[in-house]
């Protein structure tokens, strides 16, 4: 019996290295970008959010119209009927 030979032979080429790599904080404009992207996801969710309390503030108030049309068609039905 021989030797199995795996067929991923492995070289010195394809030993994998942090050589060419640069960590992003330890370049100032790479660090400068990130917070510019963080401080322009902010202002849109500052926005999303201002849009969306907006959104919660004009259906409190039709709901508020509504029960209070309501209650007064409820009034003036139990006007009529006490008046038939």
């Amino acid at each position: 019996m021989g030797i199995r030979r795996s067929a991923n032979i492995r070289g010195v080429r394809d030993i994998r290295t942090y050589s060419g790599r640069v960590d992003a904080g330890s370049v100032p404009y790479l660090a400068y970008m990130k917070v510019s992207c963080l401080e322009m996801e902010k202002a849109r969710r500052e926005r999303e959010r201002n849009s969306a309390l907006a959104r919660i503030q004009n259906i409190d108030s039709r709901i508020h119209d509504i029960e209070a049309e309501r209650n007064l068609i409820i009034r003036k039905i139990g006007e009529h009927q006490s008046a038939c």
